[in-house]
């Protein structure tokens, strides 16, 4: 009998996106939604929980911080984690996480209880961004990786920008309460959906065909359902190196200035990202009602998930370099230009194009690190990669309590905060002028998408 071996990513790059397929991008976006909506909640009833529970304006820096540092150690376990023992399984337990503890968040009575709730959160939340992107992009055919996959991470930009409007209408209703009570049951019942409705990684299976044959066959039959694959076929792969720390082959087959490029980008451009993302509605607040301020603040979330959505078309069009540090550069100076102007229109809409920036170059700088390593260590890359920006994540609000406590002028505030991402057009244009020296399978991937 005649054995025809079989590559699965072929097969999948081959495709159109079919119904399982949007499925699993829908899915995925779902997620990033929630993670967006949980993560932003904080922010929102800043303003009204300080003045609940009679809190300085720095109070909640530490708060701030102790999320982005459960982001930080969250994103630094998923990739390894998942690159073991699949995707799907830490997905689900992630949303798991962040569901029940944002929940329990509403119950707090102290700062320390906050504090607490706050980092637990953060290690689910911190997951679910590199695992779903890891997971869409294993799902999306070549052609349109860049455009899936951003277009799926749009959903925490909605998710965030919701979260404000919610805030903005029923903060002084039912109070700061209510905004983790929704932000905790939606995630729990996300993951019932997620056990029947979610599929592993086909790419991840692949690792080990033998063992995953049933449910690979399984899988291809839903993708493509006119095609009988028969006992006749066999399944190539990429063989799984376990004798070596994972983490350490990040820096293995000349891949050593790569990762730590990527990892100096994701730093840069979430320092600028968490300050205006915890700060915005507390600093907007001292010059407009609290209503408004929120509402304004929306407008960076709402400009962020069209940046998403563009810069992904975009990549997949001029390439991920080009796309990238054109945003970071423009990002800079709009950022500057926030504390310079006084009325709630055109800080609305500095906010809105800053957000279309500085969001859409996050989510597709985490869209191109995933093309960026083979499938047996993408998780850890992109986890890792996420992780390392957190460091970021975390040091943002936190730097900028400290500024704000100073008592400088707004004007100086902003100028400080958009030099990180003029460091990061630098960084991008070194990173974009390495991508020949990588590996080889990711050497394949990468010129095709991103340029």
């Amino acid at each position: 009998m005649t054995v025809n071996t079989i590559n699965v990513a072929d097969i999948i790059d081959r495709q159109k996106m079919g119904k399982f397929q949007i499925r699993v991008i829908i899915l995925c976006a779902l997620m990033q939604f929630l993670d967006g909506f949980d993560a932003q909640a904080i922010a929102y009833v800043a303003p009204t929980l300080r003045k609940a529970w009679n809190l300085g304006q720095e109070s909640l820096g530490p708060v701030f911080g102790a999320g982005l540092a459960g982001i930080f150690i969250g994103s630094l376990l998923v990739g390894p984690l998942a690159d073991r023992f699949g995707r799907k399984k830490l997905m689900i337990a992630s949303v798991a996480v962040f569901g029940l503890f944002t929940l329990l968040t509403a119950e707090a009575t102290s700062l320390n209880m906050l504090f607490f709730f706050r980092f637990i959160a953060g290690l689910g939340l911190g997951a679910v961004i590199p695992s779903t992107v890891v997971m869409a992009s294993e799902y999306a055919p070549a052609h349109r990786r860049g455009s899936m996959v951003t277009l799926m991470a749009c959903g925490f930009s909605l998710g965030a920008a919701s979260g404000g409007m919610l805030a903005g209408a029923y903060l002084l209703q039912f109070g700061w309460h209510a905004i983790f009570y929704v932000g905790g049951v939606l995630p729990l019942l996300l993951m019932l959906v997620l056990f029947r409705g979610l599929p592993e990684s086909l790419r991840f299976l692949s690792l080990d065909p033998a063992a995953n044959r049933p449910r690979m066959l399984e899988i291809l039959k839903r993708i493509e359902p006119k095609i009988s694959y028969t006992d006749g076929i066999a399944f190539s792969h990429v063989q799984r190196n376990t004798k070596r720390w994972r983490v350490l082959e990040l820096f293995n087959q000349n891949r050593g200035a790569m990762t730590c490029l990527v990892w100096a980008i994701f730093f840069m451009n979430l320092v600028c990202l968490n300050f205006l993302n915890n700060w915005l509605p507390t600093v907007l607040s001292a010059s407009m009602s609290m209503h408004d301020a929120v509402r304004t603040t929306t407008f960076f979330q709402f400009g962020g998930m069209a940046g998403v959505i563009s810069m992904g078309l975009l990549a997949d069009r001029f390439g991920f370099y080009r796309v990238l540090i054109t945003g970071f550069l423009v990002a800079s100076a709009l950022t500057a230009t926030i504390g310079m102007v006084s009325s709630i229109e055109m800080t609305r809409l500095v906010l809105a194009c800053c957000g279309f920036c500085i969001i859409g170059v996050q989510m597709t700088l985490t869209a191109l690190t995933a093309f960026l390593y083979p499938t047996a260590i993408r998780g850890t890359g992109t986890g890792w990669a996420n992780s390392f920006g957190r460091i970021g994540s975390f040091s943002g609000p936190v730097v900028g309590g400290m500024l704000l406590g100073l008592h400088l002028p707004l004007q100086t505030v902003f100028l400080v905060a958009a030099l990180p991402t003029a460091c990061g057009a630098l960084l991008t244009l070194a990173l974009s002028r390495r991508k020949s020296k990588i590996g080889h399978e990711e050497a394949a991937a990468v010129p095709a998408a991103a340029g």
